[in-house]
């Protein structure tokens, strides 16, 4: 099982610098309050100034919690007159918000069965022997991970177990002279290189597959919505059909740079296999929680998948469940949206 990422809201402060926060943040708020409006900014813009510099002060200095300070336009856009209560309220949680909520949710759910080691290490250990399929491999682990989770947590997912096998391989070395153990060292040198750039690339081309890989594929899509409200919606299907194939395209193009003239070490193409093998029977049997864990994964990426209809072109259209839900609503006399 993974063990928890120490986020940057996890870090602390020291209490002193958080007092100071609280007196530059209010003092800084009420200065920009204060001032005369400059010219060619609203006062309600003026206003806005002033939360957004409360709000900077205050997540640096940690004066509150970063969630606590998040909250505070909740209070001040309808106080100061920026925004109505309605409308904060409405940006705090619109569908996108909820999309977010589900997927980080279903990240937990994964990371707490271990679910995604499980499911690196059997894509690892499925590419075959050679250091050039190695790193395939884990670059395909890590971009099918981050598809539906993170980009740091896949990167961190991966990285013990590159780690490992590097540390693997160190131990495997039987060379006598002090000029092969050399050409041994640069050889693991240019793999672990390959490894490490691999997983980290890979995790951020694994964002772009799906609509739920990074928050910033929603916070597009959201924006789309609303600067061209005319404009048909991105379903999560068909942002799939368009992304997926091309970032799977930029992984074997990232690939195949990568390990241009890679060389694999001579013990190495009869224990690779192995050593991936040996770690999933380590995890032993999946457990009831693992196996539901795998079945609510299946099942929500699924829906997410069909909710909307897609148009493949040529008057070929596959429905989406949205359709039968909303006519369902429409026949108990409820308005489906």
């Amino acid at each position: 099982m993974s063990q928890p990422v120490l986020s940057a809201a996890d870090e602390t402060v020291p209490p002193g610098v958080s007092r100071i926060g609280a007196i530059v943040g209010v003092l800084l708020f009420a200065l920009l309050l204060v001032l005369p409006t400059p010219e060619g900014l609203s006062s309600a813009g003026q206003r806005m100034a002033a939360i957004t510099a409360l709000m900077g002060v205050f997540w640096v200095t940690q004066v509150l919690p970063m969630e606590v300070t998040s909250l505070l336009p909740l209070m001040l856009f309808p106080l100061l007159g920026v925004q109505s209560a309605k409308e904060v309220g409405a940006a705090y949680f619109s569908d996108s918000s909820f999309l977010y909520l589900g997927g980080f949710v279903l990240a937990l759910g994964v990371e707490r069965w271990g679910l995604h080691q499980r499911l690196a290490l059997h894509i690892v250990s499925a590419t075959g022997t050679g250091v050039r399929r190695i790193v395939l491999g884990f670059m395909l682990a890590t971009f099918a991970i981050s598809m539906w989770i993170s980009n740091t947590a896949s990167t961190l997912l991966m990285l013990p177990i590159a780690l490992a096998l590097l540390v693997s391989l160190e131990e495997l070395g039987t060379e006598t002279s002090a000029e092969e153990r050399a050409q041994r060292r640069q050889r693991l040198s240019h793999f672990g290189m390959a490894v490490m750039l691999g997983i980290g690339y890979a995790a951020t081309l694994g964002g772009m597959a799906t609509l739920v890989g990074t928050p910033t594929n929603v916070v597009y899509v959201e924006i789309l919505q609303k600067q061209f409200p005319a404009a048909p919606p991105i379903s999560a299907a068909e942002w799939m059909i368009v992304w997926a194939p091309c970032a799977l395209a930029f992984v074997l193009l990232t690939w195949a740079v990568i390990t241009w003239g890679l060389h694999s070490p001579p013990e190495l193409r009869h224990w690779d296999r192995n050593f991936f093998r040996d770690r999933l029977r380590g995890l032993g049997p999946m457990e009831p929680g693992e196996r539901w864990m795998l079945v609510v994964f299946s099942i929500t990426a699924l829906l997410w998948m069909t909710r909307t209809g897609v148009d493949f072109g040529g008057g070929y259209q596959l429905p989406g469940w949205n359709q039968l839900a909303s006519a369902w609503l429409a026949s108990l006399g409820v308005d489906g949206g």
